[in-house]
């Protein structure tokens, strides 16, 4: 049996993420929880377990532009897992405002 190392649940959620690190790019952000992501990428081989990265995206729920810092927690085949880090007040709660707007609209993720 695999063990759950995700701290907080999370829903899938679709829209368009900038990663802004020496690998500068668009890309799309399959699934959604208040403390990361999971982001779909056609080269995750660019990434490290653990490389800081800063995300650039439009708040799902009110268009907000958030910039926020990750780590890279998770390299897949298909993408990277990164987890929010040095978050600020006001984006923690726009994040939990999102997820809790559209977690009861859409489907959780059990892994």
């Amino acid at each position: 049996m695999i063990e759950e190392r995700r701290k907080n649940p999370r829903i899938e959620l679709r829209f368009k993420i900038t990663i802004r690190t020496t690998h500068h790019g668009l890309h799309e952000v399959q699934d959604l929880s208040v403390g990361g992501l999971f982001i779909r990428t056609t080269d995750p081989s660019m990434f490290g377990q653990g490389d800081e990265i800063e995300l650039v995206m439009r708040e799902p729920a009110d268009n907000k532009l958030m910039h926020l810092n990750a780590r890279v927690a998770h390299v897949g085949q298909n993408g990277i897992g990164v987890e929010f880090s040095n978050v600020t007040a006001e984006d923690q709660k726009a994040l939990k405002t999102c997820f809790d707007l559209f977690r009861y609209t859409l489907p959780k993720i059990d892994s």
